[in-house]
């Protein structure tokens, strides 16, 4: 007998060969199996581009049954269920290209375009959450991508009330240290009217330090400074710039503009001339140095001027109106009201409405000033209401010129209904205070702004008004109470310093704290001419009458029309007593002249004369 062992060779060949049967046909069908596929997605393939065609030809509702049909043979070619996505945003089916353009990201998640298709989708139906999802994939994706993406995600978390993140992604771009310069001028500008000016001033810094010859960017930075109230830091900023950018055109101009925002006039002349010595005869800056010569009352220099502008046919309402305000600056308001006149005679249509609506509240002004109230009032409600859409607007103006006549009643009227047209403006609420206050009615003043607190407690504005309602009716201990209340809250805030100073002052209570309060005031503001008088008022009544009269001519020569009355009135008080009747007696004229009540003053006149 054989052994057993022999026959297993045999038994393993047999396995061997079924094996071999086996993969042979395992492999015909792989291969069986591959050319379908190949011949599958040819088809789809050829479907796809006949689809393209018919789009081509702008038939869209041709190319989608065929792009059906191509996805019957390739359900997961990211390039079909995109061109169906595409095709249904071109038909107007928005549901349906969302529904694709899902499908395509799921297929393929690395695709770019996908998710910006998508994007799309949802910002056209509105769901501006999901769009900033597929944003924020496409930034993972791409970091690179172009500086649009990371605008447009920051805009949709703005909507979204998340500006932190929207802060967050424009400053994470903005910190490539490779990044164009027109990019992060881009973000630097976003971020500014976004309201992120501290983090706008950080970029503006950087471009200038990498590029100290990017005017345009210290031009940005200095304006920055410019519109958060800092001209000082603003003057530094173009005056480092004009130090290493010397004769630059744009620097005298920006620094000219600084000078002339702080009433520094000569300051701002010697930059607009140096521009203007540069070869630019713009009809813009020569007729803003027009002006400035009015408000540095250097006459002959400025009537030279204009006659030049004239002279080139310059002489645009613009131009007018920049020469009324400045004769109304200083008091001469019949020229200023004449200016203001030819101005209104010229062609409106190239002027924003902000612009025409300062003319016309100038042109009011110099009209009262010159005793026509009635026709300030024609002015307004006939011609402004015709050339300025917004009625609101006018009617503010007119709301104010009711205030300046002192009829008070009218002015509320007008309040009033601007009110009820517009119940969160604070700048209605403040004006009806001021018309409660000058008609007398107190209480009505403090109820209003006592429930506009209820709703805004910490609004410092309306806690100065109220402050000066208690010092109207003499409730000083409350007066105190809310202006200390202001001045805790904002420390830096010169107003707050000043009436507070004041009103100790006038009841002869803590004259010497007074002092210093004003004079924090004064470090801040140091030209402001109501602050300076405070000041004088406050060594006058401390009996240190010589440094009282120093500070009350300073006050005279920087302050504004409104208050120069009683400052008038404090300049005769001080001249008194160092014995100069004859000054004494012109200083108390002046102050009815600036508006001081008769009543009060002319006493004081009559005791000198007699």
């Amino acid at each position: 007998m054989m052994p057993r062992q022999f026959f297993r060779p045999a038994a393993a060949g047999v396995f061997a060969m079924l094996l071999l049967i086996s993969g042979c046909a395992s492999t015909a069908r792989q291969q069986r199996v591959s050319v379908e596929d190949v011949e599958m997605k040819k088809r789809a393939l050829d479907l796809f581009v006949e689809g393209k065609n018919a789009e081509a030809k702008g038939n869209h509702d041709a190319a989608i049954p065929l792009y059906f049909e191509a996805l019957q043979y390739n359900p997961q070619s990211p390039d079909i269920l995109l061109a169906l996505s595409k095709t249904f945003i071109a038909s107007g089916k928005a549901l349906s290209a969302i529904h694709f353009a899902n499908r395509a990201v799921s297929v393929d998640p690395a695709n770019v375009e996908s998710w910006r298709i998508l994007q799309y989708l949802y910002q056209q139906t509105g769901d501006i959450a999901r769009a900033a999802e597929c944003l924020e994939t496409v930034l993972k994706l791409k970091p690179d991508s172009d500086i649009g993406v990371v605008f447009r995600l920051a805009q949709y978390y703005g909507t979204m009330g998340k500006d932190d993140r929207a802060r967050k992604v424009l400053l994470d771009r903005a910190r490539n240290p490779d990044l164009p310069k027109d990019e992060m001028s881009a973000i630097a500008e976003y971020l500014s009217q976004s309201g992120f000016i501290d983090d706008a001033i950080s970029v503006y810094t950087r471009l200038t330090e990498k590029d100290p010859a990017d005017v345009d960017s210290w031009v940005a930075l200095g304006s920055l400074y410019d519109q958060t109230g800092n001209e000082a830091k603003a003057e530094e900023i173009y005056r480092n710039a004009l130090e290493l950018n010397p004769g630059n055109v744009f620097l005298y101009i920006s620094i000219g503009n600084n000078c002339m925002n702080q009433n520094k006039w000569d300051c701002a002349i010697n930059y607009f001339e140096r521009a203007r010595a540069s070869g630019i005869e713009n009809p813009k800056l020569m007729s803003t140095l027009t002006s400035l010569y009015y408000y540095a009352d250097r006459l002959q220099e400025a009537e030279a001027l204009r006659d030049s502008v004239i002279s080139m046919g310059a002489d645009d309402a613009q131009f007018y109106f920049f020469l009324g305000k400045a004769l109304g600056f200083r008091d001469r308001h019949e020229e200023s009201a004449e200016y203001f006149r030819q101005g209104f005679s010229k062609p409106l249509d190239e002027l924003s409405d902000e612009q025409k609506l300062n003319a016309y509240a100038g042109y009011a002004n110099a009209l009262i000033r010159t005793k026509r109230p009635d026709e300030a009032l024609r002015v307004i409600r006939e011609d402004a209401v015709k050339n300025i859409k917004e009625i609101q607007y006018v009617k503010d103006i007119e709301g104010s010129i009711y205030q300046e006549m002192k009829r008070y009643d009218d002015a509320i009227a007008i309040y009033l209904w601007l009110m009820d047209a517009d119940p969160e403006n604070p700048r209605y609420l403040v004006a009806l205070t001021q018309a409660y206050n000058g008609a007398g009615k107190y209480s009505d003043a403090e109820a209003l702004l006592l429930d506009a607190l209820k709703e805004d407690p910490d609004n410092t504005r309306y806690l100065m008004q109220l402050g000066i309602v208690y010092d109207y009716t003499k409730e000083l201990e409350k007066a105190e109470e809310v202006l200390l209340k202001v001045i805790r809250k904002e420390p830096g805030n010169t107003l707050a310093l000043n009436n507070l100073a004041y009103m100790y002052i006038e009841n002869n209570r803590n004259i010497s704290k007074a002092i210093q309060m004003v004079k924090r005031a004064l470090k801040t503001d140091p030209d402001n001419g109501a602050y300076l008088d405070t000041l004088a008022w406050g060594y006058y009544r401390k009996g240190n009458i010589k440094e009282a009269r120093q500070h009350v001519e300073q006050a005279i020569a920087n302050a504004n029309r409104l208050d120069k009355g009683v400052i008038y009135d404090h300049y005769g008080d001080i001249l008194l007593q160092l014995g100069l009747k004859d000054q004494a007696r012109d200083a108390y004229r002046k102050a009815i002249e600036f508006g001081e009540s008769a009543e009060k003053i002319q006493p004081k006149i009559d005791a000198l004369d007699r």
